[in-house]
């Protein structure tokens, strides 16, 4: 087993002076925290410049980044980047989590994993990246992500949190550059902004849980709950992008194209990428998609105050699953 290190004091210490381990592993939680990797990587990057390098592991053949990792020019050693090894295919990622479990070569070699892509493999230093920020642990972000916080920006950050006691960590750097930004007029910013930036995260994604898995009945108190908080536009476009999202990820899936598929995942709940995507047709989505697009034009039109009441009860009678099967039959 290696090293096990905070993740805040990995990278403050890195920012001065790279750690000597030959690899990292980042091991996440939940997702990739792209705009946390893309910020942290970025200053490290200003502050190393001539021996930190990213590699993107979907741009290159497999020969020619075991090449750069193998070979050194005139003595000189990188850390080198690869970014979230999750998102490549199976058999990609079982070569590089095993090769970088006995890598000896004259470079260092850095990246995430999530948890549940990591297996038994164990590596020289492991960092585990959290899935979440509390109030305390988005005021130590800030210096990571070079960002300097007035005694007055402190007491935003305070009032971000009085509501919920945690926030993604990706949303948690989003907020932390808007908050660096703001003066003393902060209303508009709490009641106009925020709501859109941070839309009540986990009240939305167990609601679109529910919708996805047809669970009509946790859907409907969740409803009860969220939908007055939105207008009837913002949740057309909500559904819009989660049906688009979870059609084409079926898509793909059934194509076994399960690294483009990954890249449509943003948004859609756990249940529906591992087993729900299984027990429906993608068409039916589609179906779905154009539904909801005519209850938008209708909303928007002075024509469907029920529209939306009209869309749920279509999608949990599988009516658009119906019309999907007729208009195959119609093609075949």
């Amino acid at each position: 087993m290696g090293t096990v290190v905070a993740w805040r004091q990995f990278f403050e210490q890195a920012n001065s002076e790279l750690p000597k381990a030959s690899v990292v592993c980042f091991i996440g939680e939940g997702a990739y925290p792209v705009l946390f990797f893309s910020r942290v990587m970025s200053s490290l990057k200003q502050h190393h410049q001539s021996v930190f390098q990213a590699i993107d592991l979907t741009d290159k053949s497999r020969q020619q980044v075991l090449t750069m990792l193998e070979t050194s020019f005139l003595g000189t050693s990188f850390v080198y980047w690869l970014r979230d090894l999750s998102s490549l295919s199976a058999q990609e990622q079982l070569f590089w989590l095993s090769y970088c479990t006995t890598y000896k070569g004259p470079h260092a070699i850095w990246f995430f994993v999530s948890g549940d892509k990591k297996g038994n493999h164990r590596y020289s230093t492991e960092i585990a990246i959290p899935d979440q920020c509390s109030a305390n642990s988005c005021s130590h972000l800030a210096p990571l992500l070079t960002i300097g916080l007035t005694f007055q920006h402190k007491i935003y950050l305070k009032q971000l949190f009085e509501h919920q006691e945690s926030i993604s960590l990706d949303a948690s750097c989003l907020l932390l550059e808007y908050i660096a930004l703001m003066g003393s007029e902060s209303d508009k910013f709490f009641t106009q902004l925020l709501p859109q930036l941070l839309p009540s995260e986990t009240s939305l994604f167990a609601l679109s849980s529910a919708f996805l898995s047809k669970k009509s009945t946790q859907f409907y108190q969740l409803w009860k709950q969220v939908g007055p908080r939105y207008s009837e536009q913002f949740w057309c476009s909500f559904f819009a992008d989660l049906l688009w999202r979870g059609a084409q990820y079926i898509r793909l899936a059934q194509e076994q194209n399960m690294v483009a598929a990954r890249a449509m995942s943003y948004g859609l709940p756990f249940s529906f990428t591992k087993t729900d995507w299984r027990t429906m047709n993608h068409k039916e989505l589609v179906v779905a998609h154009q539904a909801i697009y005519a209850a938008d034009f209708a909303l928007k039109n002075s024509g469907g105050q029920a529209a939306l009441d009209l869309f749920f009860s279509s999608f949990f009678l599988n009516t658009f699953c119906v019309k999907a099967s007729d208009a195959l039959a119609l093609a075949e």
